[in-house]
């Protein structure tokens, strides 16, 4: 299992892909992409409750967790992504990833893959 391809780190890669809910499959991705997902959540629902200007006059903030406004996801998407970026290196996937295992050994061996 990728005896002969050259990998970047020293694990064994985790490919992933889940049903949504009309049905259709998402794209495969990295199973890694399920922790990026959990640590931009956090990230945000700190934003959103963190009375910062930008939220002025929007109830960002339901609890502990950013509501589900979509003047709140447009907010943070247009004006603090970048932040996010620099600080923690990588881009948030746009959609909640579920990390259903992929059980295709031919998927998971194709370089071509995530």
């Amino acid at each position: 299992f990728g005896n002969d391809t050259v990998w970047n780190y020293r694990t064994f890669r985790r490919l992933c892909q889940d049903t949504r809910g009309d049905g259709t499959l998402t794209p495969i991705y990295d199973c890694s992409e399920v922790d990026r997902w959990n640590e931009y959540t956090n990230w945000r629902d700190e934003l959103c409750c963190s009375n910062d200007p930008e939220f002025d006059g929007i109830s960002a903030c339901n609890y502990t967790k950013c509501s589900d406004d979509p003047t709140v996801d447009k907010i943070i998407r247009d004006t603090f992504m970048k932040k996010f970026t620099i600080e923690y290196g990588f881009t948030p996937p746009t959609e909640q990833p579920f990390g259903i295992f992929l059980m295709d050994v031919d998927a998971q061996e194709d370089i071509s893959n995530p």
